[in-house]
């Protein structure tokens, strides 16, 4: 072991201060390191889903498909987004998809496609047939009823 590590095993207070100290005393250079590291990180992983980085949507409304950076959004093809999952999106999701080797379900829309994808989705569940209902959906629906 290196005679660094070994001094911080010995006393991690000492170097957590320090590491506090350096942080507090440097907020803008800090966040704006972590920021970049976030953007760098989704393009990569945009970049791995849609080459072109735009919507790859086939009913985008914007011409040739949107391609701001800022305006676009990983999409779970098959609308399982909070099944099993702990991430809701940002940073944390993209490292969780580049650890494990860009998994398949994923693709790049801009948020216009992605909205209208969720309204199609949220209209498909609510006309579902009351025998068709989930427990999750009944569940809800009984709570509602409390409530008011």
């Amino acid at each position: 072991m290196s005679p660094y590590r070994e001094d911080y095993w010995n006393n991690p207070e000492k170097f957590r201060g320090v590491s506090l100290k350096y942080y507090y005393d440097n907020k803008v250079v800090v966040s704006n390191r972590i920021a970049e590291r976030g953007r760098l990180l989704k393009i990569e992983v945009f970049q791995h889903y849609s080459p072109e980085l735009k919507c790859q949507s086939s009913t985008c409304v914007v011409v040739n498909g949107e391609r701001n950076l800022d305006c676009l959004e990983l999409d779970h093809v098959c609308d399982d987004g909070g099944k099993g999952n702990r991430f809701h999106g940002g940073a944390n999701l993209y490292a969780w998809i580049k650890r494990n080797s860009y998994p398949v379900g994923f693709r790049v829309l801009c948020s216009n496609c992605n909205w209208i994808k969720e309204v199609e989705r949220r209209t498909r569940v609510s006309n579902v047939a009351p025998t068709e209902e989930s427990e999750y959906h009944r569940k809800y629906r009984l709570n509602f009823k409390i409530m008011v």
